[in-house]
């Protein structure tokens, strides 16, 4: 019933200044749901018939499998560290970047490889996912993409890195380091 009339007092001030929220795509999630027998969410019963909430698609959120909302993971928090839902989507994001690392060997230039590095192919590629997934949850798959950025920058600089190289490397520009971010 909290939920019916947030939502209500939602529409009524939306309306008050114009604006018409398309309840159709939205997307409703929690643990709170009650199931029906062929495994559906359904509303709590005593939820008006007239209620907005019956335009709302509603999405079950277990701990098995998660759910991705505005295209990041978000993990049940009974999943504990070392969530399968999230070395997934981490575990997607790190062969995506992979794969781009290797395309990233073949262009004949340094420079313009650093540069790719740098600006399209560190942690800024992950950044989305460190705001939504707490370490734990992927930390070996955080540990490889890192890795990965590492090795890149050795292929560029043509040897491999060291640990005081790669802390110089992770440094801003403005103090003299590469600005890859780890």
């Amino acid at each position: 019933l909290q939920l019916h009339l947030a939502l209500r007092f939602v529409l009524e001030r939306a309306a008050a200044v114009g604006l018409d929220l398309n309840l159709s795509k939205c997307q409703l999630w929690g643990t709170a749901f009650h199931v029906d027998n062929n495994g559906r969410a359904t509303l709590p019963p005593g939820t008006p018939l007239d209620s907005a909430l019956r335009q709302v698609s509603l999405v079950l959120y277990h701990p098995e499998t998660g759910l991705k909302a505005l295209g990041l993971p978000v993990c049940h928090p009974s999943a504990g560290p070392g969530s399968v839902f999230a070395r997934n989507i981490w575990g997607k994001r790190l062969q995506e970047a992979r794969r781009k690392c290797e395309a990233l060997a073949l262009l004949p230039e340094a420079h313009v490889q650093l540069t790719l590095l740098r600006c399209c192919l560190d942690a800024r590629k992950v950044n989305d996912l460190l705001r939504a997934t707490p370490l734990d949850q992927a930390s070996d798959v955080a540990a490889s993409f890192s890795a990965l950025l590492r090795d890149t920058l050795g292929f560029i600089i043509g040897t491999p890195v060291l640990d005081s190289q790669w802390a110089q490397a992770t440094l801003p520009v403005r103090y003299d380091g590469l600005g890859i971010q780890d």
